[in-house]
C-alpha cells in the first residue's frame, strides 16, 4: 500500500510519476496494482498527468492474445534535469530529459585560481549553454559543490582550493 492519502494530490501525482519512470512504463491497471489503489482513482490522476504532458500513452504489440493495454511512458519533451559537479580544476555536467535519456554531457577544465566570482560565472555560462543545447524547459538542477556545504541555505560555507569561496550562496546565484 502506498501510505499516502489520495487527497494529497501533489504527493500522489509525484508517486505516480516516480513509479512509471522506475518501471519504464506501466499500464493503468499495473500502476493501480503497484500503488494499491482503485483503477478509477488512477484514471483521474493519470488523465491529468497525460493532459499536462508528463506521460504519453502507447499501445505496444505483445505476443499475448487480445488487445494490449496502453502503456504510460514518461514524455521526454516535458523538460529536462541538469546536474553539475565541480571542484577547483574541473566541471562535470549532464542533462537528462524527463524520460531519463541522457541529452548531453560536459567535462571541462575550470580555473579555480581566478576566485569565487569567476567560478560562479563559469558555472552560470555552462548552465546557459546546457539549456540552449537541450532546448527543453529545466524542471530542476542539482549542484554538487565541494568543501563544507550548508544544504539548507544552498551555500558553500568554505572551500579552500578556490580563493574567496566562503559563504557563497550558490543556489541563489545559480538558480536565477
Amino acid at each position: 500500500m502506498l501510505g499516502l492519502k489520495v487527497q494529497d494530490n501533489a504527493d500522489f501525482g509525484a508517486e505516480i510519476i516516480r513509479r512509471v519512470r522506475e518501471h519504464e512504463g506501466l499500464s493503468r491497471v499495473e500502476l493501480a496494482r503497484t500503488l494499491g489503489v482503485a483503477a478509477s482513482t488512477i484514471g483521474r490522476h493519470v488523465d491529468s498527468l497525460v493532459g499536462a504532458a508528463y506521460f504519453t500513452e502507447t499501445i505496444e504489440p505483445t505476443k499475448e492474445a487480445g488487445r494490449p493495454p496502453p502503456r504510460l511512458r514518461p514524455n521526454p519533451s516535458r523538460g529536462c534535469f541538469l546536474g553539475i559537479d565541480f571542484h577547483a580544476s574541473h566541471v562535470f555536467a549532464t542533462a537528462v530529459d524527463f524520460a531519463q535519456n541522457e541529452l548531453l554531457r560536459m567535462d571541462r577544465p575550470l580555473d579555480g585560481s581566478k576566485g569565487s566570482d569567476a567560478v560562479v560565472e563559469e558555472l552560470k555560462r555552462i548552465m546557459r549553454e546546457m539549456i540552449a543545447q537541450t532546448k527543453l524547459p529545466v524542471l530542476a538542477a542539482g549542484i554538487a559543490a565541494p568543501g563544507r556545504v550548508d544544504s539548507r541555505r544552498g551555500a558553500v560555507v568554505e572551500y579552500a582550493y578556490i580563493p574567496g569561496f566562503e559563504n557563497v550562496p550558490l543556489a541563489a546565484k545559480l538558480g536565477a
